[in-house]
């Protein structure tokens, strides 16, 4: 999966592909920080590196705060 894809994929697909309940990722896109075991974990199961699915969620959180900026 690249970054770009990762940016388009809902919490249920994130969750089936990694075995990582949706309630996790929402936490993670909202500003918790994710262990580097399971950063690892999700970023194999994903096809990515650990940089690469860092990369994403930064991405991810900026988005939410320009898309709640607007509003």
């Amino acid at each position: 999966m690249t970054v770009a894809e990762f940016q388009e994929a809902c919490l249920a697909y994130l969750a089936e592909q990694t075995g990582i309940h949706a309630s996790a990722w929402s936490r993670w896109f909202r500003g918790r920080p994710i262990s580097e075991r399971v950063l690892n974990k999700a970023a194999e199961a994903l096809g990515m590196t650990p940089l690469q699915l860092l990369e994403g969620i930064r991405l991810r959180r900026i988005d939410k705060c320009v898309n709640s900026d607007s509003k």
